[in-house]
């Protein structure tokens, strides 16, 4: 059986009901193109209802993790099961909108050696905040809290851009590259396991970039359980950043900020 070019690969949190819609916005574009879809099943409450998607998919790849496991190591499960060239990460709360994945195979024969991100929009259809950036830095946090985001961010852009990150809701690059870099650190619960990768590659020379050759919607928040328990993992994610790219410093003074009078 010869290897798929794409390797698309989910994981699932409470979202089966969304993951069929996901299904469904994929399935045209995707008949251009050798693929396979492979879904990490992190909620066993949800496995009745995967094995009925699957059969309602075929070809559909289900690996059953048990109890949460968390993004980062649900993602790195399902690449050890991917046969593809690129692995695209992409979120069940998302959902094509238009684009083609032969364009974005080019860019990334292109630039073999980067990691890249597409269009993400929200469901309004407006460009998504914060879908790519610069990296999180002390000064960045307090410029973003007391004057907004940039006035000409890397997410507005309208063609190929450079980016320092970009966002694990819809992520791409070689699978050999991301053997490489050892995977998502696994001790990323949850976020910051994106930004985190793209730090670690930018030290090997690889570059990260954001494409509109491809729009996705990304409904947002469809797999978390409210917005304290989001708020709290987001935070404690951004120490564990901080505390290994930043410094004691600056670790130290961010936890200090988050209590007193940070957004996010």
């Amino acid at each position: 059986m010869s290897s798929p070019l794409f390797s698309l690969i989910i994981v699932n949190y409470q979202s089966v009901q969304l993951l069929r819609r996901f299904l469904e916005s994929w399935a045209e574009p995707l008949r251009a193109i050798s693929h396979e879809i492979i879904v990490l099943n992190n909620d066993v409450r949800e496995r009745e209802m995967l094995r009925e998607l699957a059969l309602a998919h075929p070809g559909l790849v289900v690996q059953e993790l048990g109890e949460n496991q968390g993004f980062a190591r649900a993602s790195n499960a399902g690449a050890k099961l991917a046969r593809g060239t690129y692995l695209f990460f992409l979120n069940p709360d998302t959902e094509y909108v238009s684009g083609s994945l032969k364009e974005l195979e080019t860019v990334l024969t292109t630039y073999p050696r980067s990691l890249g991100g597409v269009r993400l929009v929200d469901s309004d259809g407006s460009n998504e905040v914060w879908s790519a950036g610069s990296f999180p830095s002390l000064w960045g946090l307090f410029r973003h809290n007391c004057f907004g985001p940039p006035q000409h961010p890397v997410w507005e852009a309208k063609h190929f851009s450079y980016t320092d990150w970009v966002s694990g809701a819809a992520l791409v690059l070689r699978r050999d590259l991301f053997e490489e870099l050892g995977g998502f650190d696994e001790r990323f619960f949850l976020y910051f396991e994106d930004v985190d990768l793209a730090r670690r590659a930018r030290s090997r020379g690889i570059v990260a970039w954001r494409s509109p050759c491809i729009t996705i919607r990304h409904r947002g928040g469809g797999s978390h359980t409210g917005t304290t328990v989001q708020k709290q993992t987001y935070h404690t994610s951004q120490r564990q950043y901080f505390a290994k790219h930043r410094g004691q410093l600056e670790t130290s003074l961010l936890t200090l900020a988050q209590h007193l009078f940070l957004r996010r």
